[in-house]
């Protein structure tokens, strides 16, 4: 989205870690790069800096927690730019109470494919691995113009059992 409004003329900044910076420094020209700092935990590498690189269920709670922490210093950064609009991902819910209180437009961002989306609102509603009887293995993926079928041992289930994991899927 950045690279659109810098083409349009809109001076356009991306704020990321040091550690995904590097990704970026080389496709985008006309965009400004400024970096945050990543809080170090002991559950996360260093290099750990996106939800990617969290390789275990232990590591991505780490990561939900620790990207909590950015709160403040993205409210300074808000403060310093007094942008007149910002471009969040959807996981950052918190950013839409920053941007509110400093006045700022804010934008969501969603990665995911129409499909995923879609999936996950259903999986929301149907809460297969609450509702479905023991032996059921599968189930179908309900409202599409094709017959999708999944499996109970592809969803994450522990949104179910971990408070924090579900409230965040919750502010989302």
């Amino acid at each position: 989205m950045a690279i659109v409004f810098a083409a349009r003329g809109v001076e356009a900044i991306i704020l990321m870690t040091p550690g995904n910076a590097s990704s970026f420094a080389t496709v985008v020209s006309n965009v400004n790069l400024l970096t945050v700092p990543f809080p170090s935990v002991l559950e996360l590498a260093t290099e750990c800096q996106n939800l990617t690189a969290a390789t275990t269920p232990t590591m991505h709670l780490a990561f939900i927690a620790v990207v909590t922490t950015l709160r403040k210093p993205f409210d300074h950064i808000l403060a310093d730019l007094s942008p007149n609009c910002v471009v969040t991902d959807a996981f950052l819910p918190w950013t839409v109470d920053v941007a509110a209180e400093r006045g700022t437009l804010r934008l969501s961002f969603q990665g995911m494919s129409a499909f995923a989306n879609y999936a996950f609102d259903v999986l929301g509603k149907l809460k297969p691995l609450q509702t479905l009887p023991l032996e059921a293995e599968d189930f179908v993926l309900t409202g599409l113009p094709l017959k999708i079928k999944l499996f109970k041992s592809q969803i994450d289930s522990s949104a179910d059992t971990d408070p924090k994991k579900a409230s965040m899927f919750a502010s989302i």
